[in-house]
């Protein structure tokens, strides 16, 4: 059925908004007045994503020259602090913004070979065994079909317990056509 000229003309048309009465669509052009309006809010959104992520990689460069700078500063301060330490093995310096301390030598036991350590103290109270059991959830539900009275069976035809079936009501997809001509849900 193809629109009339009244339909063409009340497309461009806002309808008056009346409050506590709710709009309804009562022709052709109502309807591409609504789709024209989900198409604004989308692209709106759209230039608001784009815009998001043009300020995030702004931030994301501004952090990187930051650190890049505190990198370079904390390389003159340890190079100075080198310096006083020869002069001075016990200088430190407390000021207003900050503070250089040197701390003392000290020893620290790191794990090297685990498998060693468990050959080692097998049996003690300090070594725990770990089993899990998990199901392959994506490869089994590849395998299951659903039969005309609601049952679930692999494809050997053997009945699966332990799931059950979910129906889910039908629903109304409402799509937009993208820039490159296909279309997609509107959310």
């Amino acid at each position: 059925m193809e629109p009339t000229l009244e339909d063409v003309k009340a497309s461009f048309e806002e309808p008056g908004e009346k409050q506590d009465e709710r709009f309804f669509i009562e022709n052709e052009g109502q309807l591409e007045w609504a789709f024209r309006k989900i198409q604004e809010a989308q692209d709106d959104n759209d230039n608001q994503d784009k815009i998001l992520a043009a300020t995030k990689e702004y931030v994301e460069q501004h952090k990187k020259d930051n650190q890049k700078t505190i990198e370079y500063m904390r390389g003159l301060i340890a190079d100075y602090a080198e310096l006083k330490k020869l002069e001075e093995p016990d200088y430190e310096y407390k000021g207003v913004l900050g503070r250089l301390t040197w701390t003392k030598p000290k020893q620290t036991i790191v794990k090297a070979d685990e498998e060693e350590l468990i050959k080692q103290f097998e049996g003690t109270d300090l070594v725990e065994k770990k089993e899990t059991v998990n199901i392959k959830w994506g490869d089994l539900k590849k395998d299951l079909a659903i039969t005309p009275d609601g049952k679930v069976i692999t494809s050997d035809g053997e009945v699966v317990s332990g799931v059950v079936v979910k129906d889910q009501p039908s629903t109304l997809a409402i799509k937009k056509r993208t820039e490159k001509g296909s279309w997609k849900e509107v959310k």
